[in-house]
């Protein structure tokens, strides 16, 4: 989706499908941590060539069969620290990157999937008003896409770049994750190989 975004000029018959493209590489981008998370929970509780021993294998597996999660308003990424924490290594920080990064995705991935109107002033008298404040995501999401001030969501964020910095940030967060544990998902985590895959 990314790819296709990247290729696809913004003109009045393929701006729909370009903003099609946009929103799919933010959600799948996401996606793609959910789906690494659970591939790698049952490949490292059930494979015989684990590097987990036997107990972090079990506490694996349960996790896998139960569905387990360390609290009900968990999400994907507590869940990636529950796995270091299990595995007694360190966590990733909230509050910088990789994981923050990713959390703003996920925060982003969320808005698409479930959308909440909201209004915002989209002229003022006076260059010196910032439109970029109005909105709770538009203010997170400004340093990390260097956002203007006249940027308002969707149609200042969800743009190519904003696209291929989720793609990026999703597979550094992972890459981070596979560096810190030592388990090897079973594919490429190095973002700067993952451009040469065939």
């Amino acid at each position: 989706m990314n790819n296709s975004a990247q290729a696809t000029e913004d003109t009045s018959g393929t701006h729909w499908q370009l903003r099609a493209y946009i929103y799919g590489a933010i959600i799948l981008a996401y996606a793609s941590l959910e789906a690494a998370l659970n591939e790698i929970v049952h490949l490292n509780a059930l494979e015989k060539n684990s590097p987990l021993d036997e107990a972090e294998r079990k506490v694996f597996h349960t996790i896998g069969q139960e569905g387990l999660q360390p609290r009900e308003a968990s999400n994907t990424l507590q869940q990636y620290n529950m796995l270091l924490r299990i595995l007694g290594k360190p966590e990733m920080d909230k509050g910088i990157n990789p994981y923050q990064a990713a959390n703003l995705v996920r925060m982003l991935r969320n808005i698409l999937v479930h959308p909440i109107p909201g209004r915002v002033t989209t002229f003022v008298e006076g260059e010196e008003f910032d439109y970029s404040s109005q909105q709770d995501i538009v203010r997170k999401l400004k340093p990390a896409l260097g956002l203007k001030k006249e940027a308002t969501f969707p149609d200042g964020v969800l743009t190519k770049e904003c696209a291929k910095w989720a793609v990026r940030t999703c597979e550094t967060f992972m890459h981070a994750f596979v560096t810190a544990s030592g388990i090897d998902p079973g594919f490429i985590t190095d973002p700067t190989h993952a451009r040469k895959r065939t």
